[in-house]
């Protein structure tokens, strides 16, 4: 039978560990561990939701910019971004975007981009809420210095998306960020990633993009070259024009318009527009 002795060295123990489990600058360190596996660093993101913004707060800060060892942090970076996005809770949001975006005058660091661009805004579309809708409910009621940030943010990030010494994966995450902005503010930018011979990911950031701008004029953009892109791009596109409305509208008038083929839609996308041309005249 134990002492009381050991009672208690066991529980402070078990205390210490536990606090050691909930530290986020301990868990950023693990995460950006290339000895610990894939499974191990993927559990610790699932177990510590409510750590996101402390967790890339603290990833932030031991991250050394313009460095190879950015690159190699940013991929769990990314992950704990995107599955705050995907969980698409508003006060959880709100302090990634206090912990991560640049201030006024301070450069857009590519693991910001990266974080906001290809975590949140991606993050929040893969539910298939609308980002800059929910982005604007967020923020409206915000202080002005966020808003301000998030204005320089945007700024930052037009030339971030065409400056051709980024890897093209944060430029891709860049473009998101723009398109957080109305069509005539955005739509000239992503339409030259558009054009056919783009590379694919940068067209594929300008698709998923352009799908993010509730504009006619957008998804015309994004269906104007469809039968140009490559399968995984054309896929990209016409999915995400299916999943709203005013894409399904857009769908129709590019099939009767010839930019895009039957066969290129396929039955299930079809049967989709289908549907869509059946609710509408039953309105």
């Amino acid at each position: 039978m134990k002492s009381l002795t050991t009672w208690v060295l066991v529980l402070a123990l078990s205390s210490s560990v536990h606090a050691a489990d909930a530290d986020p600058v301990a868990i950023g360190r693990q995460l950006a561990d290339n000895t610990k596996s894939e499974q191990e660093r993927m559990a610790l993101i699932e177990k510590h939701p409510s750590l996101a913004a402390e967790i890339l707060t603290a990833m932030g800060a031991e991250t050394q910019v313009n460095t190879p060892q950015e690159y190699e942090r940013i991929p769990w970076i990314w992950r704990v971004a995107v599955a705050a996005g995907k969980r698409n809770d508003g006060p959880e949001i709100v302090e990634i975007f206090k912990a991560t975006l640049p201030r006024e005058g301070e450069p857009l660091r590519d693991w910001q981009a990266v974080v906001i661009g290809g975590g949140i805004v991606n993050g929040i579309g893969l539910t298939g809420v609308a980002p800059r809708a929910r982005l604007e409910e967020l923020l409206q009621s915000d202080n002005d210095d966020m808003l301000a940030r998030c204005h320089w943010c945007l700024q930052e990030s037009i030339a971030m998306a065409d400056n051709v010494k980024i890897k093209e994966g944060t430029r891709y995450d860049a473009l998101r960020i723009i398109a957080m902005q109305p069509w005539e503010n955005c739509g000239a930018q992503l339409k030259n990633y558009l054009k056919p011979g783009t590379s694919e990911e940068l067209q594929a950031g300008a698709i998923s993009g352009a799908l993010d701008v509730p504009e006619a004029a957008a998804f015309d953009a994004v269906l104007t070259h469809v039968m140009t892109y490559p399968p995984a791009n054309r896929d990209l596109a016409l999915d995400g024009a299916l999943r709203t409305r005013l894409g399904q509208k857009a769908v129709l008038l590019a099939l009767l318009k010839g930019q895009v083929t039957t066969e290129a839609l396929g039955p299930k996308r079809l049967k989709v527009l289908e549907n869509a041309v059946s609710a509408a005249a039953l309105q």
